[in-house]
């Protein structure tokens, strides 16, 4: 079984649906603009109804199984900003950065290459495997 089939028994729709999604993803997402405090504008990008599943089941059943780094505080369940700051509270230094672009600059092929190198290890049940193509 590929992804897209395991997609599509979980949230119950045809792979026809799942591929339409995945293929025109950008047609799938509305973009608008706020404010920043310090001038200028940050674009968002809100993904639809449809889109959002699918990109809920990929955290679900894919992201929350990749390794993270013990260095890294952001997007991590349980771990806040103050979990971050009080690692840092005996440093002389601090470096607040923010990247410009960050999101936009990972792509599709970025993304599938770390899920395909976890996929040779770790099939979607958790079990260790040989890769089968699933893309």
């Amino acid at each position: 079984m590929n992804i897209k089939e395991k997609i599509s028994i979980d949230i119950n729709v045809q792979i026809s649906l799942i591929d339409e999604a995945i293929n025109n993803a950008h047609k799938h997402i509305k973009k608008f603009h706020i404010r920043k405090r310090k001038g200028g504008y940050r674009v968002i990008c809100q993904p639809s109804a449809k889109l959002k599943t699918i990109q809920y089941w990929v955290i679900r059943n894919i992201c929350n199984y990749l390794p993270v780094d013990k260095a890294a505080y952001a997007y991590r369940d349980g771990v806040s900003i103050l979990d971050n700051a009080f690692f840092h509270t005996q440093n002389k230094y601090f470096l607040k950065i923010d990247l410009k672009d960050f999101f936009p600059s990972i792509s599709f092929d970025d993304f599938i290459e770390i899920v395909r190198g976890w996929y040779k290890k770790i099939n979607l049940y958790g079990n260790l495997i040989e890769i089968q193509r699933a893309y």
